[in-house]
């Protein structure tokens, strides 16, 4: 499609997941790519598109990915911050005092769980990448 649109001198237009033309959410164009367009629909690694609003199935699939993303970003955020609280003596106090069992196994346990379905869901979305675009896998 974009190789069309370039011969025809036109902004490349962006297609769904089936090569369809995408049209704007008041249905009054076809969706050109644009940085803007590429940057939301595409963000950084970790980081989910911004909230749909909407209420399909797919719009709440995909506010739930984002409010999960955000999660992990928080969570990664403070994990960071509890490691930085230095105590008196110079040394972050979380090394020197630790935190209880009963807290970091549930922890652990917890993100072994999560992590376990993220293989899974990983590996569902690469078979499903290399059915639609024929990937060798």
């Amino acid at each position: 499609m974009a190789l069309r649109d370039y011969e025809e001198g036109s902004p490349p237009r962006a297609v769904d997941e089936d090569g369809e033309v995408k049209r704007l959410s008041d249905d009054s164009a076809d969706q050109t790519v644009s940085d803007i367009y590429l940057r939301n629909d595409f963000p950084p690694r970790g980081k989910m598109k911004a909230k749909r609003p909407g209420d399909t199935p797919i719009d709440r699939y995909h506010n739930a990915l984002n409010a999960f993303g955000a999660a992990m970003l928080a969570a990664e955020e403070t994990f960071g911050d509890l490691t930085s609280v230095i105590g008196d003596d110079g040394q972050p106090i979380v090394d020197v005092q630790g935190v209880e069992p009963r807290h970091t196994e549930n922890w652990r346990k917890l993100i072994g769980r999560l992590d376990e379905e993220m293989v899974v869901w990983g590996g569902r979305s690469g078979r499903l990448m290399a059915r639609r675009f024929r990937l060798p896998r």
